[in-house]
């Protein structure tokens, strides 16, 4: 097995273009079986690559006793001949300061520790342990949750400086090639958790499909390798279409995105939606904040031919339709649309004190934010009537209140599809001349919350929610 392995990771170096002959390569080494594993296989598996090894342990400031962890990294470093560092990140300050999940947090902060330590040292690649399983564990996640052709590539064996030797090697294969090397390991308890997806989906459903199929790990991490191939044949196509139809504008000094709508609605799906997505990258910086509703939302707002109406503010993107022409600007960047159609950019919005209480004159009610770890019960996780509890890691900050806006809609949590919310506030009967005093909640991505009708599905409490943000309306 050990000879079958090593072939492969030789094999995946090779075909990536991963490693050079002497080159000078940061290991992220958690103590797992997977990084040691990785260490080993780079040290002693390649010898013929003589490559230079830091073996680098990040410590998340997460839980207490990771010493036996940095102790055992250390100690396999020195007997393969590899340096060592040792670097700590502060992840629940990261948090606390962005409002990302602990996961997204500890990830950002990971990489960029290695990043750092491959600039002090010469480093010209970080290697990562991620392996075959880690991949078809990706891609059913992003399966999951609705991906396209990109989501379904998964894990990219290259990275800018990133590489991940590892990807044709099942855990199961780590696992053994440690025990044949008599390579001590440890697991990280956070593993073991019900808290996270990834977790239940690795003890629960990747057995299920194995016993349907024992290839099926395999044939899932073969549909990344697939997908991520044809992802970019067809990125080529829309690289070509967009430089013809993709353009930056610039209008009272805020810089924009200019896209046609009736070039863009002529277009087959697949490609119109590419382009939407091209567009706003390029007025955002990348694609965080889109979802498929929102693009499907820009695709339908793409038709009107006269005057000038705001679609929408998706992940910090406001998108405008004015006669025909697609724009997208950053969101508090953008000029000012004239006429009946720009009433958004006359309702005040109110930015809410996190965690605090901030008072909403316009609408007459005080606002109330909490943070907190403690799971709410069943019953207080839908709306109710003056409260809401959200998913602090699926919510955008910052957060603001205002009126409701014509046009507004939301998916309402537990729902399939999107509601407009004047709809909402009827079903909710809600008297007339009371529904523009309704506070309507939104962070960078769209609404989140209609006070005392709707919880927007994107931000609902889910069984792996970790922190909780409660928002509560004092006041009629």
């Amino acid at each position: 097995m050990s000879d079958d392995l090593l072939s492969r990771v030789g094999e995946t170096v090779k075909r990536f273009g991963m490693l050079a002959p002497n080159e000078r390569v940061v290991v992220a080494c958690s103590g797992g079986a997977d990084s040691t594993c990785l260490l080993h296989v780079l040290a002693r598996g390649l010898v013929h690559l003589s490559l230079s090894l830091i073996a680098v342990y990040v410590d998340h400031g997460l839980r207490p006793g990771t010493e036996k962890e940095r102790a055992l990294v250390e100690r396999h470093a020195r007997a393969l001949g590899a340096a060592y560092a040792c670097v700590r990140v502060d992840v629940p300050a990261r948090v606390e300061a962005t409002g990302e999940s602990v996961q997204e947090a500890a990830r950002i902060l990971r990489y960029q520790a290695l990043q750092r330590v491959a600039e002090e040292r010469g480093a010209t690649r970080i290697a990562v342990g991620h392996t075959l399983t880690d991949q078809a564990e990706t891609v059913l996640l992003n399966l999951l949750r609705g991906a396209g052709p990109r989501g379904l590539a998964g894990i990219a064996p290259v990275m800018g400086l990133v590489v991940r030797p590892l990807l044709a090697v099942s855990r199961a294969e780590t696992e053994a090639y440690c025990a044949r090397h008599r390579l001590e390991y440890v697991d990280d308890p956070s593993n073991e958790s019900d808290i996270y997806l990834r977790n239940r989906l690795r003890r629960e459903l990747m057995p299920a499909l194995a016993r349907l199929n024992p290839g099926a790990e395999r044939h899932l991490a073969q549909l990344a390798d697939i997908m991520r191939e044809e992802d970019a044949l067809i990125e080529a196509l829309v690289d070509r279409r967009a430089a013809e139809l993709v353009t930056r504008v610039e209008e009272d000094g805020a810089e924009g995105v200019r896209l046609p709508g009736p070039a863009l609605l002529e277009a087959p799906r697949g490609l119109a939606r590419r382009l939407v997505r091209r567009a706003y990258s390029m007025a955002r910086g990348d694609e965080r904040g889109l979802d498929f509703d929102h693009v499907e939302r820009i695709l339908a707002g793409a038709a009107r031919r006269e005057g000038t109406v705001i679609l929408g503010r998706f992940g910090g993107v406001e998108v405008w339709n004015e006669y025909g022409e697609l724009y997208f600007w950053p969101a508090g960047a953008a000029p000012r649309p004239s006429g009946p159609k720009s009433l958004e950019a006359q309702v005040k919005r109110t930015k809410l004190d996190i965690p605090g209480e901030t008072f909403v004159a316009e609408l007459g009610v005080t606002i109330r934010a909490e943070l907190t770890r403690e799971k709410p019960d069943e019953g207080t996780v839908s709306p109710g009537e003056k409260a809401a509890y959200l998913d602090w890691s699926r919510v955008s900050p910052p957060l603001f209140a205002r009126p409701r806006l014509p046009g507004d809609r939301l998916q309402p949590a537990g729902r399939s599809g999107v509601k407009k919310v004047k709809d909402l506030l009827i079903d909710a009967k809600v008297p007339r001349r009371f529904r523009e005093k309704v506070p309507v909640v939104e962070d960078r991505e769209g609404i989140v919350w209609v006070a005392g009708c709707a919880l927007a599905e994107r931000v609902r409490v889910r069984a792996e929610s970790q922190e909780f943000l409660r928002l509560c309306v004092e006041g009629e």
